[in-house]
């Protein structure tokens, strides 16, 4: 039943500090007299996320890591003020110990005066947070202070820097990746991709020119995006200097590099089955977040049809799987008592009265994506997290590449199958591809014609020319003239049709069939699977040749609304919204030599179009924006049908009766990046609460001290509701501290520090008292994945040691590939992560040489046998 708790595993913390801490009744007054209204005392900002220092005769109040962070450098400047109470949840951290102090189970036990300066504080937390209005973040208007611009900000010209501002122009004016920005800081200022190497973060930068331009305000017409560029430069050398750059390129290093940032594992449970049968393939394309289309599977069918083409793995991948998942629960420790961090709720949904929902933002969706729900998987604790991760030396065979999510995936992937058929035996192969953006390119007239001649009816009576018709002869005039000097005129449903339309191949462009083993006549063709929340769609206008580049200035018109790709997908694409709106153009003038980029964006407050040319800001119609000679587009899908399902929806609640008088005392604790998702997003998917629960259910250590930061809390017939009209989760009603992930980061510490130690002194001592070992060549990539894992940069333990990359195979043998990224290391350093780690192939750079002392030691035994002989040849004679 909800709401009825579960026995826990009590935790215990042992901090002794506590003991220093007194005299509280005039600072609990204090607090209570003061409320919401607690600052900085270093920076000023009153917020409800701060530190109280509980040293005696200080109680300085410091911003969190959300700001500036000025609790820690209070601690970092006077080491024994190492306690301090999180005034948002209540909590209490101890900078010494490192860890939480549990105020009902620390030892020694607590001062009376600190049990109830916490007791006190957290009732005045659950009081201000159980209410519903917390349930929904603030509407996106309410971001904006008043009397400022709206986000209608220019973006100074750092020298040939428009197509940097163009790009970020689009993207400040798509709602979905702008409010993520501002309603989840916690979760980006927290993201270990932000924190290495001391470079420039690219997620920190973007996140303050956000807050600059829609929430801080500004008395200037303009602001200037250096962080942001120093930050693109660092990530790739190629935009570095002041040169001109290609827009669509950098969108493409943007989206990467944010990506690299912000991406965080998907936990995968072994009793959770997936949602679709395609993504039971290899799942590489989750590890980076590459534009444009990368294959990652393959399947093959002998059906005539491919409507419902299913891709599996082999049997021999799923049997190499199912032994070393054997192999490697053979190795954990099975003594390790399973236990529950958070209180489930009966499977039972509960739909009752919750007017609150009422408010929430007209973009939100209540479509539902059905999804398996989330159980909770006990994973029993390694005791040797060094071997636990691979298999037997005999078998290397490694596991399923981690999957990684971002809130750049979320927005801007989606997913395409190429199907390819022999037209001989009827043969199909079909392959899975994400792509994160739609190169189209432009058709001449006569293959305009052609895709004309074959559109359906439905494509027919959306085309434009019956558009421009229906606007008036004038208007249909100065287009057709306008054509005359800009060439044919084509529309985007003509790219679309031209991309995904049916290739036959044939004559000089054969299919190669393995089951015929001949090349033979085919035909290749593209459908959508999975549709992105946002549609980014670049035109390529830019051809490159031998000689010489031009530029396509054929004029494309595109509609401002009702962008249909229904034809374009599968029949059982779970994608349920597949029309989409146009929110930001960027526009290349001039030519392929030289130019200058400019953005259109629609304004989500205003809904009005504005023309952004670099520091300029202007108002202008939406026949200015369909008139434009576009080169990247911007769809963000329709969400009228779902709005109207969510009003449907929200009056059947408030007309049923309320089963309880009161909303309860039990609280449930949501993500605030799933209720992003669920107020932009128009196909928001089930709930999602791994980002902030570890794999037992319970808190992570390491996001303990900000977990405030990530959720939101709501009633419990606020989260029955969500949770029967979406699914998802695992529940939460209880903020606990995992045991089990504290022990095995403890352990995973010890493992990183060790290997990290061994490496320095095996390298130290082969440059400086072995010069004669043999050297040996390393994968960089292998390296620098090992590099971050032992500085903390990932928890992702590292693959097996792979040079296959770096060598070519000849003869029966592996030989150095000449220009491969590699690393020179001895060869006691290779025996050390192969030991570790497994792997192959090894290549061998130098081999092993005889010291010099050594050499001349063999040479001297040699003479004196030498002479020994001659001397008894003498005497012999």
């Amino acid at each position: 039943m909800a709401g009825e708790s579960r026995d826990q595993t009590v935790y215990k913390s042992f901090c002794s500090h506590v003991s220093t801490v007194e005299s509280l009744e005039a600072l609990q007054q204090w607090i209570i007299q003061k409320g919401a209204e607690l600052d900085c005392k270093w920076c000023g900002t009153i917020r409800n996320n701060h530190w109280l220092c509980l040293s005696p005769g200080c109680f300085s109040i410091g911003c969190g890591d959300s700001v500036q962070d000025h609790s820690t450098a209070h601690f970092e400047q006077c080491s024994d003020h190492c306690l301090q109470l999180n005034l948002s949840s209540s909590r209490i951290w101890c900078y010494v110990c490192h860890s939480e102090v549990l105020i009902e189970s620390n030892s020694p036990a607590p001062p009376k005066e600190l049990r109830e300066l916490v007791l006190t504080q957290l009732a005045r937390n659950n009081k201000t947070n159980v209410t519903e209005e917390s349930v929904v973040e603030e509407p996106y208007e309410e971001y904006v202070i008043e009397g400022t611009r709206k986000g209608l900000f220019g973006l100074s010209n750092l020298g040939n820097t428009c197509y940097l501002n163009a790009a970020l122009q689009a993207l400040l004016n798509c709602p979905e990746l702008t409010q993520y920005f501002i309603a989840c800081k916690g979760f980006v200022i927290g993201a270990v991709g932000t924190k290495s190497d001391g470079k420039a973060s690219l997620a920190r930068n973007y996140m303050q020119l956000v807050h600059h331009i829609w929430v801080d305000g500004s008395t200037k017409e303009y602001v200037a995006p250096t962080g942001v560029l120093h930050a693109i430069k660092q990530a790739n050398p190629a935009f570095r200097g002041f040169h001109q750059h290609d827009s669509q390129e950098l969108l493409r290093c943007f989206m990467d590099q944010m990506h690299e940032e912000l991406k965080q594992p998907i936990r995968e449970l072994e009793n959770e089955t997936p949602s679709l049968d395609i993504s039971d393939q290899s799942e590489a394309e989750f590890e980076t977040c590459d534009s444009g289309l990368s294959d990652v599977s393959a399947s093959e069918s002998d059906d005539s049809s491919v409507k419902k083409k299913k891709i599996r793995k082999s049997n021999e991948e799923r049997e190499r799987f199912r032994n070393y998942k054997r192999m490697r629960r053979e190795r954990l420790n099975s003594g390790s008592e399973d236990g529950e961090f958070c209180d489930a709720v009966s499977d039972v949904p509960s739909l009752e009265s919750d007017q609150e929902l009422l408010s929430m933002s007209s973009e939100s969706s209540p479509v539902r994506s059905q999804a398996p729900s989330r159980g909770e998987s006990m994973m029993p604790l390694c005791r040797d997290l060094a071997t636990a991760q691979l298999p037997e030396n005999g078998d290397r065979s490694a596991p399923k590449p981690t999957r990684y999510r971002s809130i750049i995936s979320d927005t801007f992937d989606g997913r395409i199958i190429s199907t390819v058929q022999c037209l001989t035996c009827l043969r199909a192969s079909s392959n899975l591809e994400t792509f994160q953006d739609l190169s189209l390119p432009i058709p001449t007239k006569e293959q305009v014609n052609l895709i004309q001649n074959n559109m359906s009816s439905f494509q027919q009576s959306v085309s434009i020319m019956e558009k421009h018709l229906l606007q008036g002869w004038l208007y249909w005039l100065w287009s057709w003239t306008f054509g005359w000097f800009s060439g044919p005129t084509v529309s985007l449903y003509d790219c679309l049709s031209g991309f995904f339309g049916s290739d036959e191949l044939k004559g000089d462009n054969m299919y190669s069939c393995e089951r015929c083993k001949k090349l033979r006549n085919g035909i290749k063709k593209a459908t959508l699977m999975e549709l992105p929340e946002v549609l980014t769609v670049h035109l390529k206008r830019f051809r490159h040749e031998m000689n010489c580049s031009t530029k396509i200035s054929n004029r494309v018109t595109f509609p401002l609304t009702g962008l249909n790709l229904r034809p374009y997908a599968c029949s059982d694409s779970p994608s349920r919204v597949m029309t989409y709106d146009l929110v930001g153009v960027i526009v290349h003038h001039g030519t392929v030599g030289g130019g200058h980029y400019t953005a259109y964006a629609l304004n989500n407050i205003t809904k009005s179009w504005y023309e952004y040319d670099d520091n300029i800001v202007r108002q202008v119609s939406p026949e200015t924006v369909e008139n434009c000679q576009a080169y990247v587009l911007f769809y963000r899908k329709s969400c009228a049908n779902t709005c109207a399902e969510l009003a449907s929806l929200n009056q059947v609640l408030s007309q049923m009766p309320s089963r309880k008088p009161n909303p309860g005392l039990v609280q449930f604790f949501i993500s605030r990046q799933w209720l992003n998702k669920l107020k932009h997003f128009a196909e928001p998917g089930p709930i999602d609460n791994t980002d902030f629960l570890c794999k037992h259910g319970g808190i992570h250590p390491k996001i303990v001290p900000r977990v405030s930061e990530l959720i939101s809390t709501m009633t419990e017939n606020t989260w029955e509701h969500l949770h029967s009209r979406f699914g998802g989760g695992p529940p939460c009603n209880a903020l606990s501290e995992c045991g089990l992930c504290r022990i095995e980061q403890e352990h995973l510490e010890i493992r990183r520090r060790r290997e990290l130690e061994e490496y320095q002194k095996l390298a130290k001592s082969s440059s400086a008292n072995n010069p004669t070992e043999a050297v040996m060549a390393l994968s960089m990539n292998w390296f620098r994945h090992w590099e971050n894992f032992v500085c903390s940069r990932t928890d992702s333990i590292p693959n097996p040691v792979d040079n296959r990359h770096i060598a070519i195979f000849k003869d029966n043998h592996y030989f150095l590939r000449r220009g491969s990224n590699h690393l020179q290391v001895s060869e006691s350093v290779w025996k050390f992560f192969v030991e570790i780690y497994g792997g192959e192939p090894e290549l061998r750079i130098r081999p092993a040489t005889s010291p010099p002392k050594q050499r001349q030691r063999r040479s001297d035994e040699w003479q004196s046998l030498g002479r020994v002989s001659f001397r008894n040849s003498e005497n012999a004679d």
